[in-house]
C-alpha cells in the first residue's frame, strides 16, 4: 500500500513510491499470456509461481530464494536515526550495492503521539539512496486507529501519512479524511483534513492540526459574497473543536481565586456524591453567595459512571421516585432570564411531563414533553404556559447534555451543544413559592425521573450559544463553531458567533452591541437560529431611545432587510407638551417608527399615531369626531329656556411636528338650529363653520353666519 518493488534473485532490483487500491477486472489470471492484450506470449522457462494477497517482507522474499538453492549475503543491523530508535533489522546485501533490511512491530513515540505496531524497511536500489520507510498504528483518544505509512529521513524527520477514507468520529462523518505525521521525532505535528457535509451549506473541506491527546481545531473558511441560508455574508468560517477542559472550571470557575467564577451559576450540583443526603453546590461562593445545597430523598442510587469522559466524577440514578430538593426558593425567581442546564440519560420515558429540573409548574421546568419522546422547556406568564419541545427524541440511553436559555427577547433549547428549538418569547415568566426539584415537580405528583442525571446548573442569565458549546466540548466531545459577518441591505453587519450541527441547525448570535436599523438600537441581541424541520429566522431586539421616547423593540429580519419590529404592549410617550397612551405595541420600520394611541389634549383624547423617521422628524395627527346634545339658547315669555336650540356635529384635529416644536388642536363642523317660525311652527336649519383653535377647556364661540331668534353667536363647551 506504500511502495512497488521488484526483487530478482534474493536482491531488491528496483523500487517506487506508490499509493491507492488496484483497479478491478472481469478477466482470468493466466500464466505466460495477458488474456486482455493479445501477443504478449512468453517464450522461456517458468517454475514455482505463486501469488499472495499480501507483501512479503525482505526476510519471507530471502528465505524463499535460499529455499530454491540461492545465496545470499544476509545480516542484521540496528540504525541510530536521531531521535528514534529501531528495532534490528533483518535483510541482505547485493554485489552492486542494492539492500532490503526490514523489522518490527515495535512500539515508538512521535512528537508525543504514541505509534504502535511499527514496522521499518531500510532499502537501497542502485545507484538511489538509501530509504527508511516505516508504517505503524496510530491511536489517539476518542478518535479512530489509522495506519500511518511513509518514511523517515536521516536527520530523523518523519513523513507519515494516512490514506484517504471515510471515517465517523467525535459524532461527524467525515469523508476523504487525510492524515500527516511530520516533523522531528521531538516536534512532529499531526496534520488532518477532511470533508463534511453540512444541510443547507455544502460538503465543505476542514484543514488543521490533531494534538497527541485527542484535541483538534479543523477550520473551514468562505469568501465573501456567499449566503447562509438565504441572508447574504461577509468571510465567515467554521471549526471542528475539540478540547480538554475542566468541566467544572468551565461552569463555575477553576482554582481558589474567588473571581474565577467560570459562567457564574446561581448553583450547580454535580451530583457526585457517595453517600449520605446532600447534593453539594459546587459553585463559587464569596461574602455576597452562598452554597445553595440540595436534599437527596429516596430513591436515588450514587456512584454510576458519570456523562464527563475522562472524568471520575460519578453521576446519580433516580429510579423514579427519587427527588433532589433545593432550598432557598426565591433564588430562582427567574423573570427575565434563565438557564436551566443538565446532563441527562434515559433508557425510556415513563410518565407524562416527566421532570428533569423544574420549579413547579407556574414558573419555569424542563421536562419530558407529554408522551413523546422528546423533551420541552416550558414557562407560565399572565399570557398563559408556553412549551419549547426539541426537534430530537432523547430516550435512547446515551448520555446528552441539555441547556434551555431565555433572554427576553426569544427562548432556546440545545442539545449536544448545538441548538434543537427555538421560539420567539417575550413575556415575563411567573413566580410562585414552589422548591426547585431535580427529577420532580412540586406542584405535580407522579412526574418523577427516571434515569441517569449529572451536571446540573442554574443561572440567573441567558448563556451564549457559544458558552453553551464551551461547556459540551469541556466534557470531552467534540463541536461545530462558527463565525459570520451578517450582511443585511442598508443595516448593520454585525459579526456572529455561535454554533452548528451537520443536520443544518445552527444558532448564531450578537450581543450587547448598538445595531443600526435605519434607528439604533442599544444593547442589541441578534440571533440567526435554524433547527431541523423549520425555516431559519434571524431575531433582533434591543432598547431605542429616540425623540419620542424609550422603547424596547423585538422581532424578526427578513433576508432584505426589510424589517417590521414592536414593542412591548402598553406604555406612554410625550408628544410636545402632551401625553400619549397606548395600549398596542409600537411599530419600527426601515423608514419609521409608529405609536398609535390616544394623546390626552386638555379634556380631550385624540385618537391617532405619532410617527418619527428615520431622519428624526417625529409627527403626529389625531382626530375626534362627535355631536353634542341639543342645548337653548333662547327664552320663553315665561323665562324658561327655550328657543332656538342648537347642536355641533364636530370634528377636530390634533397635529405635531418635531421641527416647529408645536401641537396644536383645531376643530370645524356643522352647527345644527331648530328655531320658532313668525307665525308659528319651527324650523331646523344646519349651517357649516369655520376651523378655529380648541382650547384644552373645549370652550368655542361659533357664528353660524344668521341670526336666530336674536342669536347670532352660539357658545359651547364641547364634551
Amino acid at each position: 500500500g506504500r511502495a512497488k518493488a521488484i526483487w530478482l534473485d534474493g536482491e531488491l532490483e528496483a523500487w517506487t513510491a506508490a499509493t491507492g487500491r488496484i483497479a478491478q477486472n472481469n478477466f482470468g489470471v493466466v500464466i505466460g499470456e495477458n488474456a486482455q492484450v493479445n501477443g504478449r506470449i512468453w517464450n522461456g522457462w517458468l517454475d514455482e509461481v505463486a501469488v499472495f494477497t499480501r507483501a512479503l517482507s525482505p526476510v519471507e522474499i530471502l528465505d524463499h530464494y535460499r529455499a530454491g538453492g540461492g545465496l545470499v549475503l544476509r545480516g542484521r543491523l540496528a540504525l541510530n536515526v536521531p531521535g528514534h530508535s529501531t528495532p534490528s533489522l533483518d535483510g541482505a546485501i547485493s554485489s552492486t550495492g542494492g539492500f532490503a533490511f526490514a523489522g518490527g512491530p515495535a512500539n515508538a513515540g512521535v512528537g508525543g503521539f504514541g505509534v504502535n505496531n511499527a514496522s521499518f524497511l531500510f532499502f537501497r536500489s542502485p545507484p538511489g539512496l538509501p530509504t527508511l520507510m516505516a508504517e505503524a498504528d496510530l491511536n489517539l483518544p476518542s478518535l479512530p486507529a489509522w495506519r500511518l505509512r511513509g518514511t523517515i529521513s536521516r536527520l530523523g524527520e518523519v513523513d507519515l501519512t494516512a490514506a484517504p477514507g471515510n471515517a465517523s468520529f467525535l459524532g461527524i462523518n467525515f469523508t476523504d479524511v487525510d492524515l500527516r505525521l511530520r516533523g522531528t521525532s521531538a516536534g512532529a505535528k499531526l496534520g488532518m483534513g477532511g470533508r463534511v457535509s453540512l444541510t443547507d451549506v455544502g460538503n465543505l473541506l476542514f484543514v488543521g492540526e490533531v494534538g497527541s491527546n485527542g484535541d483538534l481545531a479543523l477550520t473551514n473558511e468562505f469568501a465573501s459574497g456567499t449566503t447562509l441560508l438565504g441572508y447574504q455574508v461577509g468571510n465567515w468560517n467554521l471549526v471542528i473543536r475539540k478540547q480538554g477542559r475542566s468541566y467544572p472550571g468551565t461552569v463555575a470557575g477553576s482554582g481558589i481565586s474567588i473571581r474565577d467564577r467560570g459562567d457564574d451559576p446561581v448553583a450547580y450540583w454535580r451530583l457526585g456524591e457517595t453517600t449520605g443526603s446532600v447534593a453539594a453546590d459546587s459553585k463559587k461562593t464569596g461574602l455576597v453567595t452562598v452554597a445553595i445545597p440540595g436534599a437527596y430523598t429516596r430513591g436515588v442510587t450514587f456512584q454510576n459512571p458519570g456523562a464527563l469522559l475522562g472524568d471520575a466524577d460519578t453521576a446519580v440514578r433516580f429510579n423514579g421516585a427519587g427527588t433532589v430538593t433545593i432550598g432557598s426558593e426565591s433564588s430562582f425567581d427567574f423573570t427575565r432570564a434563565l438557564t436551566v442546564e443538565a446532563w441527562i440519560k434515559v433508557p425510556a420515558w415513563t410518565s407524562s411531563w416527566q421532570a428533569i429540573v423544574t420549579k413547579g409548574d407556574t414558573s419555569w421546568r424542563v421536562s419530558r414533553y407529554g408522551d413523546s419522546r422528546r423533551i420541552s422547556f416550558d414557562t407560565s406568564s399572565a399570557a398563559g404556559a408556553h412549551s419549547l419541545p426539541s426537534a430530537r427524541n432523547l430516550d435512547d440511553d446515551q448520555w446528552h447534555h441539555v441547556v434551555a436559555v431565555y433572554d427576553g427577547w426569544a427562548k432556546y433549547l440545545y442539545v449536544d451543544g448545538v441548538l434543537d428549538g427555538f421560539a420567539i418569547y417575550r413575556e415575563t415568566v411567573l413566580q410562585n413559592d414552589r422548591p426547585v426539584l431535580i427529577g420532580a415537580n412540586a406542584e405535580a405528583a407522579g412526574r418523577n425521573f427516571n434515569g441517569w442525571m449529572d451536571e446540573v446548573a442554574l443561572y440567573g442569565r441567558a448563556l451564549a450559544a457559544t458558552e453553551v458549546m464551551d461547556h459540551f466540548l469541556a466534557s470531552g466531545r467534540a463541536g461545530i463553531a462558527a463565525r459570520v459577518k451578517l450582511g443585511l441591505p442598508g443595516l448593520s453587519q454585525p459579526d456572529l458567533v455561535g454554533t452548528l450541527r451537520p443536520d443544518g441547525g445552527l444558532c448564531l448570535q450578537a450581543n450587547g452591541a448598538p445595531f443600526g436599523i435605519g434607528f439604533s438600537l442599544d444593547g442589541a441581541t441578534v440571533a440567526l437560529a435554524k433547527w431541523p424541520g423549520s425555516p431559519a429566522i434571524l431575531a433582533l431586539g434591543g432598547s431605542m431611545t429616540c425623540p419620542l421616547g424609550t422603547f424596547t423593540m423585538g422581532g424578526t429580519v427578513p433576508a432584505d432587510g426589510q424589517y417590521s419590529l414592536s414593542s412591548e404592549a402598553a406604555g406612554t410617550i410625550s408628544i410636545g407638551s402632551r401625553t400619549l397612551t397606548y395600549s398596542v405595541p409600537a411599530t419600527v420600520s426601515r423608514s419609521e417608527l409608529r405609536v398609535a394611541g390616544s394623546l390626552a389634549y386638555g379634556n380631550f383624547d385624540f385618537d391617532g399615531a405619532a410617527t418619527l423617521n428615520s431622519s428624526g422628524q417625529a409627527n403626529f395627527s389625531g382626530a375626534l369626531s362627535k355631536t353634542t346634545d341639543w342645548r337653548p339658547f333662547g327664552r320663553t315669555s315665561t323665562g324658561n329656556p327655550g328657543h332656538p336650540y342648537a347642536r355641533l356635529a364636530w370634528n377636530a384635529a390634533a397635529s405635531y411636528r418635531s421641527d416647529t416644536r408645536t401641537i396644536s388642536a383645531t376643530v370645524s363642523g356643522n352647527i345644527e338650529v331648530e328655531y320658532e317660525r313668525f307665525g308659528g311652527g319651527y324650523s331646523t336649519e344646519t349651517r357649516g363653520f369655520s376651523t378655529m383653535n380648541l382650547p384644552d377647556n373645549g370652550s368655542i364661540s361659533v357664528n353660524p353666519g344668521k341670526t336666530f331668534q336674536g342669536v347670532s353667536v352660539f357658545n359651547f363647551t364641547l364634551p
